[in-house]
């Protein structure tokens, strides 16, 4: 009875096929311990979120990992080291202006509100936000908004010549 035991456990312990990349897959770059999730393919490249940074990778690289595997890999406390790398990358990308021109009010709220905490984080001393002119409902909404946000010292309107009431800057209290 116990040769039976040995030998069911033994099956499985052949080499596992490897996974196929798919949208939607987990994986591991080579190298590397972050995990990320694919977003998109396109030819032998895939597009992967490692947390906030998006990345294009050849497929080549990319390992499936498994849903616990994933789980272990974000668990709080391995995010120290990655918070730091992304902290890095976001002030690498970070750029001290966005346009939510043609946006709804709820989707250029959700871009504005994102905007400003990364550049919280970056630690920026200032910022615009190109809202248009329009009806004055979106710069509206977007104020109403920096108006709760405590590090922000003022919201007010760019200079005249350099876009007036269409575009809001904001200044934050670095102190």
């Amino acid at each position: 009875q116990r040769g039976e035991v040995r030998a069911a456990q033994s099956a499985p312990a052949e080499a596992p096929k490897p996974r196929e990349v798919e949208v939607g897959s987990k994986v591991r770059m080579a190298g590397q311990e972050m995990v990320g999730v694919v977003q998109s393919l396109k030819g032998r490249k895939a597009q992967v979120a490692f947390g906030q940074i998006l990345t294009t990778v050849d497929k080549k690289l990319l390992t499936v990992v498994s849903n616990n595997e994933y789980r272990e890999a974000t668990r709080p406390q391995t995010a120290r080291t990655v918070v730091s790398v992304d902290i890095s990358a976001r002030k690498l990308n970070f750029k001290d202006h966005i346009d939510v021109r043609g946006m709804r009010a709820a989707e250029a709220l959700d871009a504005v509100q994102d905007f400003i905490d990364d550049a919280l984080m970056v630690g920026v001393g200032s910022v615009s936000i190109l809202h248009g002119k329009g009806t004055g409902a979106l710069k509206e909404e977007i104020r109403r908004y920096l108006r709760t946000i405590p590090e922000i010292e003022s919201a007010r309107d760019e200079h005249a010549d350099r876009g007036g009431a269409g575009i809001t800057i904001v200044t934050f209290d670095l102190s």
